[in-house]
């Protein structure tokens, strides 16, 4: 027939919407209970560990917000009967009235992650935390709070940066007394780079960290930095290597050559050391190096 059937789409398929909504209502229940409730394949995950002096009550914090959604689960449960009965009217109550209760948990998590970040005066324990609470990204209100975290941590980052750059700059190591001049200054320089490439190794390894403006530039500051202590590091070698041409190469066989003790010319029948000092600074140059992993 020529003649197109007129049919109400919406009244046809109202049922199907229906339990596809149903099916979506029940897949954030599933999420909540991974967020909220610690469930992982139908198994409770243990309580995180925090560190610092607000550590237990964090934990505390975290235990009190699983209680509430429990309660606000059990509202669901009253009505589970109903979960796939799409004419019901009793599961849409209860459930609104569960996403309210909801609400106001990512309300509470959201203090509880500032408060949490009270603390936190390292990357490494910024980090700590963040991933904690990662697998709460997906809910905007609590990915907020993450991002502005995780701006916090690449500040802490930053302020390190400037803290070695500064040291750095002043050229002045502090070397003990048994460190050498070339090589302590190396060292020292190491040492310098060690403080910034740790807590760069530890955002590298944070892939959940979600990707922030300022990062891009902080990272660039980091290779800049590492790339000029290392030159400083190779620098003061060539120094070294130069030195030991000029002084050492014409006189070193006879320091050699020359006897570890001789006899005391202020107290009789006594023998003193003769071992020469510029050996022994060439010796403790030589061990600095080859920790250093010079040849």
């Amino acid at each position: 027939s020529e003649v197109k059937w007129l049919l109400d789409r919406s009244s046809i398929f109202a049922q199907i919407d229906a339990f596809v909504q149903r099916c979506r209502d029940l897949k954030e229940v599933c999420e909540g209970q991974s967020q909220f409730g610690r469930y992982s394949n139908g198994e409770k995950r243990p309580l995180p560990i925090f560190a610092g002096l607000r550590g237990p009550e964090t934990a505390r914090s975290l235990k009190e917000i699983e209680d509430a959604f429990e309660k606000n689960l059990s509202i669901l449960k009253n009505v589970r009967n109903t979960i796939l009965d799409v004419k019901s009217t009793a599961w849409h109550d209860a459930y609104n009235r569960f996403r309210m209760g909801v609400k106001d948990l990512e309300v509470m998590m959201q203090n509880v992650i500032t408060s949490a970040f009270e603390t936190v005066r390292t990357v490494e324990h910024g980090v700590q935390v963040l991933d904690v609470f990662q697998h709460l990204s997906t809910r905007e209100a609590i990915r907020r709070t993450i991002d502005k975290k995780t701006v916090e941590v690449y500040q802490l980052f930053n302020e390190e940066l400037n803290l070695v750059k500064k040291e750095f700059n002043t050229k002045t190591p502090n070397l003990t007394p048994t460190q050498p001049k070339f090589a302590g200054s190396a060292w020292w320089a190491r040492a310098l780079k060690r403080r910034i490439d740790r807590p760069m190794e530890v955002i590298n390894k944070a892939t959940y960290l979600p990707k922030i403006g300022a990062g891009d530039e902080i990272r660039t500051q980091y290779h800049q930095l590492g790339q000029a202590l290392e030159e400083f590091v190779g620098k003061t070698f060539q120094e070294w290597a130069l030195s030991i041409d000029k002084f050492y190469t014409q006189d070193l066989g006879h320091l050699l050559d020359t006897p570890l003790m001789n006899r005391s010319h202020e107290r009789n029948m006594m023998l003193d050391v003769n071992f020469d000092k510029t050996l022994l600074k060439l010796f403790r140059e030589i061990y600095y190096w080859e920790r250093l992993k010079f040849e």
